[in-house]
């Protein structure tokens, strides 16, 4: 259930469904001493390490190290199946854990400004139990220990870790290869999986990306066509994982992926839907509003109802990004418009037009009011309804 909360696409709450993970883990530590129940829970919090949110990758960062304190050689055991260049970069972030060598929670009293919690004072502050576990054979890690405590050994893993930077070209021109060429859905998943991990610890001004951004793109996105429901809802979750890591890098495309994720948005798949309404509102953030709005207005005078309706859909959800003055400046675009899909056969269609001039009213309020006389009375009228209804709300 914890994992579902965590494709929420709020930060506070995957903040919060972390934090319960984690307590957990701390509560029940041999449920998580197994590949199959700490799998899912280390990639989430894997891919949320550099997310914008300081908060969220805080406590992604907080929870793997909660994992690796409870379920140490079932961690080691997962992050040896990454790839070496994000094995690397993981053990880079993960050397400087207060997790001592016998695998018992130790916590530091004081730490220094900017640095983040150990899992058991988090745990202590909480409430929860301690963590101690003996040193066996049983529990002896399959690479060595990630906490280092001589300078000599940071040094070490940090000139390590800028060496395999050069591997990152090199990988991802591997799985462009098997996204694009003649190969199995489980070849096409594991290269989405290497995306959304790459996209977690390369540079976002890095070189690869000036290359090859434009390629991975257009190869993710040709795979929210393909046929398995399954891989196209690893590839909307890879594109949001881009969108969070690499927002810059969309501006150029705005219109093509915008295009992409509204045809998504209308899949017969539930979470394939969910997620590109998801990954639109993220490109709303990264991209040019005005730029969005232009794309979205040519599919209201274009399209048919189907998709005629998801644009008016997310045109109201795009009026939230704009400021009152910034709202005024485009009616003269935006209202024609709705106007006329207003004279749509679709109920649906319909609708959402009145939606939408809700939410612009509710942004600009009895500003909006003279510029609505281009509609009939008996459609000035049921807007003024849901307006009333808003307000009593």
């Amino acid at each position: 259930m914890f994992i579902r909360v965590m494709d929420v696409p709020k930060p506070r709450v995957r903040v919060g469904a972390l934090a319960l993970i984690a307590g957990c883990c701390l509560r029940a530590p041999a449920y998580y001493s197994s590949l199959q129940h700490l799998r899912t829970p280390f990639h989430k919090a894997l891919t949320y390490l550099q997310d914008t949110n300081v908060e969220l990758r805080s406590s992604a960062f907080v929870t793997l190290r909660v994992f690796h304190n409870a379920a140490r050689t079932c961690f080691e055991q997962q992050a040896a199946l990454l790839p070496l260049p994000t094995f690397d970069a993981l053990k880079y972030i993960m050397r400087d854990s207060l997790i001592c060598d016998a695998g018992v929670v130790t916590s530091k009293s004081r730490l220094r400004p900017g640095t983040l919690a150990s899992p058991s004072q988090l745990a202590l502050n909480a409430g929860m139990l301690e963590v101690s576990r003996p040193t066996t054979a049983m529990h002896r890690p399959l690479v060595q220990p990630w906490a280092s405590t001589q300078a000599n050994d940071v040094e070490a893993s940090r000139h390590t870790y800028e060496v395999k930077e050069a591997d990152w070209d090199v990988l991802l021109r591997s799985l462009l290869h098997q996204l694009v060429g003649p190969t199995s859905g489980n070849n096409q998943r594991d290269a989405l999986l290497g995306i959304k991990r790459m996209s977690l610890y390369t540079d976002p001004d890095a070189d690869l990306w000036n290359v090859h951004f434009e390629h991975v793109l257009d190869a993710v996105l040709r795979l929210l066509e393909h046929q398995d429901s399954k891989l196209r809802e690893l590839t909307i979750d890879c594109c949001k994982d881009l969108l969070r890591a690499l927002p810059k890098r969309f501006r150029a495309f705005t219109e093509h992926v915008l295009l992409r994720l509204l045809a998504a948005a209308r899949d017969q798949f539930l979470a394939v839907a969910s997620g590109a309404e998801e990954a639109l509102e993220l490109l709303f953030q990264a991209s040019d509003v005005h730029r969005c709005l232009g794309v979205l207005l040519r599919v209201v005078m274009c399209e048919g109802p189907p998709m005629q309706h998801m644009a008016i859909r997310f045109l109201s959800k795009l009026s939230s990004c704009f400021t009152a003055l910034q709202l005024l400046s485009i009616l003269h675009q935006l209202l024609p418009t709705l106007f006329e899909a207003f004279k749509s056969p679709s109920a649906d269609v319909r609708k959402a037009v009145v939606f939408c001039l809700v939410d612009v009213y509710m942004i600009l309020g009895e500003q909006l009011t003279p510029h609505l006389a281009g509609l009939s009375t008996s459609q000035i009228k049921l807007v003024t309804i849901y307006i009333d209804r808003v307000r009593r709300v």
